[in-house]
C-alpha cells in the first residue's frame, strides 16, 4: 500500500474516532500524517498540471502515460478527495500543521474524459499496427492513419504519417486507374472516384489524374443509366401512341429514379429526344386536368347560385365565368339557367303589366300586356338566333364571319344587343380576338428568338474548325429556342402564313446536325482520354 493510502486511512479513522477535526489532538504521529498528505496533494496537482499541458498540446497519448505511471494519478486523486476537506485544512492552519492545497478536479476531470476518448483511439491503434505488421494495403494503411489524425488534432506526428502514406498512394493511383479502365471494372472507378475526390487530402491530387477520375466515373455512370433507360424506350412510346397519361408519368417516374440512382448527370440526345414529346404530353395533360378541375369546380359554384335564386348581379358574372373556360356546358346547367331567365323576364313582363293596370284600363292594358309578352319572347328568340350564330363562327375560329354577324345585328335588330345571350356571344368574340393577338404576338417572338439562334449557332455548326466548347454552346442556343417552342403550347392559330411552322422545322433539323457533330466530338475527346491514360500510369 502507498504511504498516501495509509496517510488516507489515518486521516480518515482519526477524524470518525475524535468527533470530527475540533475534538483532534495534535500528537507527533498526526503532524507527520498532515505532512505526508499535504505533500501527496501537492505533488498529485503537479501531474495533473503536467497532463493537461500535454492535452492542450494534443498530445492525449502522452497525457495517459505520464497519468498511468505509478502511483495512478486518477486513482491517486480520487483516495485524496477527503471529505469536507475545507474543515481539514482549517485545522491543519490553527494548529501550525502542513496545510494542504486543494486539489485541481478540473483538471482531473478533463484527464478522465482523455481516458474515455482513448477507448476508441486504442482500437484504432490496434488495427494500425496490424497492418503495419501485415503490410497492409497503403490504402488500408492511409484511411487508418487518418482516423487518427483526425481523432488526435493537433498532433503533428500522425499528420507527417499521413502525408508520407499519401505520397506512397499517390503513386500507385495511376496504375491503379489504368488497370480498372482497361479491364472495365466500374466498382473499381466508382471506388477511385470517392478516394479522389471525396477522401480529406493532405497532398494535393494531381489535376490531370483528377479530370481523368471524374471523366471516368461519369462515363460509366452514363453507360449503366442509359442501358435501363433504354429498356424504358418501348413502353414509353407505346404510352404515348395510346395517348395513356397514367402509364407515361410513371415511365417518366421511373426514368427519374434510373437517373438518380446511378447518378448519372446527362443521357445522350437520342434518348432526351425520346423523352421531350412524352414529358411535353404528360405537362399538357396535367395542365389540362387542372383546368378541368377548376371548370368542375365553377360549375358547382354556379349550380349552387342557381339553387339559391341569386341576384342577376351575382348569377350574370358567374354565368361569364363559366363560359370563358371554352368549354362544353353540362346541359342540365345550361337549360337550369335558360329556365332562370326565361323565369326572370316573364316576371318582369308581369310587373310590368301590372303597373299599367294600376294606372287604369284593365282590359287595354292586359291586352297589350300580351302582346308585349309575346313581341318580348319573339324578340329573345331571335336574339338567341344571332348569339348562336356568333358562338358557331367563334367555335370555329372564324372571327371575321362573328364581327360580320356582331355589326349586322347591331345595325339591323339593335334591340337584341341587350339579351344576355348576345352580349355572352359578343364577350366571346372579343376575348378570341384577345387571344389572337396574343398567339400572333408569341409567334413573332419565337420567330425573332430562332433568328437570333441560328444567327449565332450556324456558322459554328458549319465552322469544321469548331471547338467542342463552341459546338456545346452552339447546341445549348439551339436546344434553348426549341425549349421555347415547346413552352409555348399551341400558337398555331396566330401563324397565319406559316412562318413558324417552317422554322420549327429548320431548327430542329439545325439541332439534330449539331447534336451529330458534338457526338463526334465527344468520341474524339474519349480517345485523347484514353492516350491521357497511358502517359498517367507508369
Amino acid at each position: 500500500m502507498a504511504d498516501y493510502q495509509r496517510v488516507v486511512e489515518f486521516l480518515r479513522d482519526l477524524r470518525q474516532s475524535g468527533g470530527g477535526a475540533a475534538g483532534l489532538q495534535v500528537t507527533d504521529q498526526v503532524v507527520r500524517a498532515a505532512e505526508t498528505f499535504a505533500q501527496a496533494c501537492v505533488e498529485a496537482n503537479e501531474r495533473l498540471r503536467q497532463c493537461s499541458a500535454f492535452l492542450q498540446q494534443g498530445l492525449r497519448t502522452e497525457a495517459i502515460h505520464l497519468a498511468e505511471q505509478t502511483p495512478n494519478l486518477l486513482d491517486m486523486v480520487a483516495a485524496l478527495d477527503l471529505p469536507d476537506p475545507e474543515t481539514w485544512a482549517e485545522f491543519c492552519q490553527n494548529n501550525g500543521l502542513a496545510v494542504p492545497p486543494a486539489l485541481q478536479m478540473e483538471r482531473a476531470t478533463q484527464l478522465n474524459e482523455a481516458y474515455a476518448h482513448g477507448a476508441g483511439m486504442e482500437e484504432l491503434l490496434a488495427k494500425h499496427r496490424r497492418l503495419a505488421l501485415a503490410r497492409g494495403a497503403v490504402r488500408d494503411r492511409l484511411a487508418v492513419l487518418r482516423q487518427i489524425a483526425a481523432a488526435e488534432g493537433g498532433n503533428g506526428v500522425w499528420e507527417k504519417d499521413v502525408r508520407l502514406f499519401e505520397k506512397a498512394r499517390l503513386k500507385e493511383l495511376p496504375a491503379a486507374f489504368h488497370a480498372a479502365m482497361k479491364g472495365r471494372d466500374e466498382g473499381t472507378i466508382r471506388d477511385l472516384m470517392e478516394e479522389v475526390h471525396g477522401a480529406p487530402w493532405v497532398e494535393a491530387v494531381p489535376a490531370d489524374l483528377a479530370a481523368a477520375v471524374s471523366e471516368a466515373d461519369a462515363r460509366f455512370r452514363r453507360a449503366a443509366a442509359e442501358g435501363e433507360l433504354r429498356e424504358l424506350i418501348e413502353p414509353l412510346r407505346d404510352a404515348f401512341a395510346a395517348r395513356d397519361a397514367p402509364m407515361c408519368r410513371t415511365l417518366l417516374a421511373r426514368w427519374k429514379a434510373v437517373l438518380e440512382r446511378t447518378g448519372a448527370v446527362d443521357v445522350s440526345a437520342a434518348l432526351v429526344d425520346e423523352l421531350k414529346p412524352v414529358a411535353a404530353f404528360v405537362a399538357e395533360e396535367e395542365k389540362r386536368a387542372a383546368k378541368q378541375k377548376r371548370f368542375g369546380d365553377a360549375c358547382r359554384a354556379f349550380g349552387g347560385l342557381l339553387d339559391r335564386d341569386a341576384a342577376e348581379a351575382d348569377l350574370e358574372p358567374a354565368w361569364a365565368r363559366l363560359k370563358a373556360f371554352e368549354e362544353p356546358l353540362p346541359e342540365e346547367l345550361e337549360r337550369r339557367y335558360r329556365a332562370k331567365r326565361e323565369a326572370r323576364e316573364r316576371a318582369a313582363s308581369r310587373a310590368h303589366r301590372m303597373k299599367l293596370v294600376g294606372t287604369g284600363g284593365v282590359i287595354a292594358v292586359v291586352a297589350a300586356g300580351v302582346v308585349v309578352g309575346l313581341m318580348l319572347w319573339r324578340q329573345s328568340q331571335a336574339a338567341r338566333e344571332w348569339a348562336g350564330r356568333i358562338d358557331q363562327a367563334n367555335k370555329a375560329h372564324q372571327l371575321g364571319a362573328a364581327d360580320n354577324f356582331i355589326a349586322q345585328l347591331q345595325r339591323e335588330h339593335p334591340g337584341y344587343a341587350s339579351d344576355a345571350s348576345v352580349v355572352q356571344a359578343i364577350r366571346d368574340t372579343r376575348a378570341l380576338h384577345d387571344q389572337f393577338q396574343s398567339n400572333q404576338t408569341a409567334v413573332q417572338q419565337l420567330l425573332a428568338a430562332i433568328t437570333v439562334a441560328e444567327q449565332q449557332a450556324v456558322p459554328v455548326g458549319e465552322n469544321a474548325r469548331a471547338t467542342d466548347d463552341q459546338l456545346a454552346a452552339a447546341t445549348g442556343r439551339l436546344q434553348g429556342v426549341v425549349d421555347q417552342l415547346h413552352a409555348a403550347g399551341d400558337v398555331s392559330w396566330g401563324d397565319t402564313d406559316g412562318q413558324l411552322a417552317q422554322a420549327s422545322v429548320r431548327v430542329q433539323r439545325e439541332l439534330d446536325e449539331l447534336r451529330r457533330k458534338t457526338s463526334a466530338a465527344a468520341l474524339t475527346e474519349i480517345a485523347a482520354l484514353s492516350l491521357r491514360l497511358d502517359d498517367i500510369a507508369p
